[in-house]
């Protein structure tokens, strides 16, 4: 009995090594994270308004990639900008934007659409080629941690750039600088 017992233990310990490995591969774990300023936009955003945890974004970005492609006009990228602080906001409340990053302005757009040009300007920028799915516990640190030791001020909400190529997705956060270098200004 003893032994089917450490049988059945070392089992479970053998296929819980084999998940964690499978899924540190899986979601990109050891990927790195580029970290640096950059001048970015216009940025012109199609979205539709998201309320909920962040991970329930998908569907809203979906919704506006699929009347994009019905009406014939490209989508290149897909965001998310993500508007409150889940660590002092209830889930259920979270407030976002998900949508397409457009060339330009579009016309004639369904009334629960909505769309904003977000002007040229510097950015705290991460770029990450894992998962979106664990940013806020492999990107968000570094990037913050970046920010601080670069003393980089952001009051505005972060916004999350989706590129697709094939089966990979690069995912880059941008943080809007209240306070950029002087050196790049």
């Amino acid at each position: 009995m003893e032994d089917t017992v450490k049988k059945f233990a070392l089992a479970v310990l053998t296929l819980t090594i084999l998940g964690a490995i499978y899924l540190y591969s899986y979601l990109g774990a050891y990927k790195p994270v580029t970290l640096g300023i950059e001048k970015r936009g216009p940025y012109h955003l199609l979205f539709k308004q998201h309320v909920g945890p962040y991970h329930t974004i998908v569907s809203k970005i979906q919704d506006v990639e699929r009347w994009v492609g019905e009406h014939n006009l490209r989508c290149p990228q897909t965001f998310g900008e993500y508007l409150d602080n889940p660590e002092a906001v209830d889930q259920d409340r979270l407030r976002s934007h998900g949508g397409c990053v457009m060339p330009a302005e579009v016309s004639n757009v369904p009334p629960d659409f909505q769309q904003q040009i977000r002007p040229e300007r510097y950015y705290a920028v991460a770029k990450f080629s894992g998962s979106p799915a664990i940013g806020p516990f492999k990107v968000y640190p570094k990037l913050r941690e970046y920010m601080e030791e670069q003393r980089l001020k952001s009051s505005s909400p972060v916004i999350e750039i989706y590129t697709v190529n094939g089966s990979q997705v690069t995912t880059e956060y941008l943080f809007a600088l209240d306070n950029p270098p002087p050196s790049l200004k």
